[in-house]
């Protein structure tokens, strides 16, 4: 088994409204412990809708809704269902903005993670 921890990506702009954006994609043979996540709201003053979805691919109308936020103006949320969870090698983690208007870049999510790897991993 391999091990890679602290594993911490550049921070990834959620796409416009109703579009779906994966924040954890899966990776054969690999599955992941989120030590962190938080989401990000960039705009000044106004409120926007996330859910976070459990996906069998890169899309959120094949997974389960396990979280929804509504983040206020230059405010972050940790994702708490998601922290000290593992992921499968098989499942993504997908974002999906709800908020009528919303454009790319609006929410941020940054996400780190160890990555265990090999036969025994899965």
């Amino acid at each position: 088994m391999a091990i890679r921890s602290n594993i911490s990506p550049a921070p990834i702009a959620l796409a416009a409204v109703s579009t779906d954006t994966t924040l954890l994609a899966a990776v054969t043979g690999s599955r992941f412990g989120i030590t962190g996540m938080s989401i990000f709201n960039t705009t000044a003053s106004t409120g926007l809708t996330v859910d976070i979805y459990d996906s069998s691919n890169t899309t959120s109308a094949s997974g389960t809704k396990i979280a929804s936020y509504t983040i206020d103006g230059n405010s972050s949320i940790d994702v708490v269902e998601l922290i000290g969870q593992g992921v499968a090698a098989t499942r993504n983690i997908i974002g999906r903005v709800t908020t009528s208007g919303a454009t790319l870049g609006q929410l941020n999510c940054k996400i780190s993670y160890t990555q265990y790897s090999g036969s025994d991993a899965i």
